[in-house]
């Protein structure tokens, strides 16, 4: 008697791992999709990051030539550009 609840348990554990197989021979194309999405969102991601550090330099500059073009002015002529 001991053998035949063996052997099912055997059997079910079977179908589970090849039921686990096949769930994700169907999820592997998105996981790869997601992987793919990933890389490309984390360059955008850093190209952008560069881009705003840049940006902020400029904006540094801009400032610092602001500033020294409203020494030289009075006060009714000051550039009010760039706050």
């Amino acid at each position: 008697m001991a053998p035949r609840p063996i052997l099912e348990i055997s059997l079910g554990l079977a179908r589970d791992v090849l039921n686990l197989h096949n769930r994700y021979e169907d999820l592997k194309p998105s996981f790869k999709a997601s992987e793919f999405y990933y890389k490309e969102t984390k360059t955008a991601a850093d190209k952008m990051e560069k881009h705003i550090e840049e940006l902020q330099k400029q904006l540094v500059v801009l400032r610092d030539r602001q500033n020294k073009l409203g020494a030289g002015l009075g006060n009714k002529t000051k550039p009010s550009f760039l706050v």
